[in-house]
């Protein structure tokens, strides 16, 4: 039996052919980029790079621009400048005191709707009227538009970039100054129901903010428009009230507003511009009669502090 194995093994040996080797495949050489390619591949990076940040941009502008809720009490009238003001149009000096004590103001705004008419209330906000007044006089407010329409709520405008629906409500003049706080709130911290304290009525002239915060105050105001806008909190500068033009307001509060972009959240920004075409001041003496221009104290000169000078020095001397 053995022996049968061997021979069976030896006969299939010689039956078995070698199989062929398979013949290995050659590795293509690496191509190495020219300098040409990679150059062309930095300037993709970088163009995904910018196109990334100038959207982010736009979106995080327009989120902060826009709120979504059209409960007034979120709906909130804003705005979002900075303290350096980056994107503003036009930078100006905070103001002084420009006002000429016991002289009371009016406001007349030219728009392309039709002209409104306001009473500046010193009393209630000495330095939002101040402050309007003195960008008034700079002509800031010339061709600028209202931006955000709300009807029923508010109308917002003065903000120079407010024409460019990517950064509307970003714009300032160059400074914040700290606003004045409503009577309102004061009932309200003396113990009053919010819900039964009213500060703002149709018509009523007020400043934009950023976040509630008076402090933060710019050239951005409101106006009142409809019954939602009466219900605002007291967090916004009260300074002026409509006198004339309660039609130009309502023609402007119902121009057909939508979506400023496809991320704008809420639909108020005009399809047809409302241009403020310009803002000009009146003054009236303490009797009611119109005080001849200039409406702001003349600069001091050197021959006027002369002569006040001599006059208390005569004066001390009796």
């Amino acid at each position: 039996m053995p022996q049968k194995n061997s021979e069976l093994s030896k006969k299939t040996q010689q039956t078995e052919k070698p199989r062929a080797k398979a013949p290995r495949k050659q590795k293509r050489p690496k191509k190495v980029p020219t300098a040409e390619t990679r150059q062309r591949r930095m300037r993709l990076v970088a163009i995904i790079l910018v196109v990334g940040m100038v959207g982010s941009f736009g979106i995080a502008t327009l989120i902060s621009a826009f709120t979504d809720n059209d409960d007034p009490d979120h709906n909130l009238p804003s705005s979002t400048t900075s303290e350096t003001e980056e994107f503003a149009q036009i930078m100006l000096p905070k103001p002084d005191m420009i006002l000429i004590p016991g002289v009371s103001y009016q406001a007349e705004i030219l728009t392309s709707e039709g002209t409104m008419r306001f009473a500046l209330d010193r009393k209630q906000g000495e330095p939002d009227v101040n402050n309007f007044v003195y960008l008034a006089q700079e002509n800031f407010y010339d061709d600028l538009t209202f931006h955000r329409i709300l009807k029923d709520f508010v109308i917002q405008g003065g903000d120079p970039l407010g024409n460019d629906p990517f950064t509307a409500g970003s714009g300032g003049p160059g400074y914040r100054y700290d606003g004045s706080t409503p009577a309102a709130a004061a009932e309200i911290e003396a113990g009053a129901k919010p819900e039964d304290v009213q500060a703002y009525k149709i018509g009523s002239l007020a400043m934009a903010n950023n976040g509630g915060d008076p402090s933060t105050n710019g050239s951005q105001f409101f106006i009142v428009t409809g019954a939602n806008g009466t219900q605002l909190p007291p967090q916004y500068s009260l300074f002026g009230q409509l006198l004339e033009g309660e039609d130009t307001l309502q023609a402007i509060a119902n121009v057909p507003v939508g979506h400023a972009t496809a991320y704008a959240a809420e639909p108020s920004y005009p399809l047809s511009p409302v241009t403020i075409e310009s803002v000009r001041i009146f003054a009236f003496n303490p009797d009611g009669t119109p005080r001849e221009e200039p409406t702001q104290p003349p600069a001091p000169t050197p021959e006027a502090d002369e002569a006040t000078d001599k006059a208390a020095k005569s004066t001390g001397d009796r």
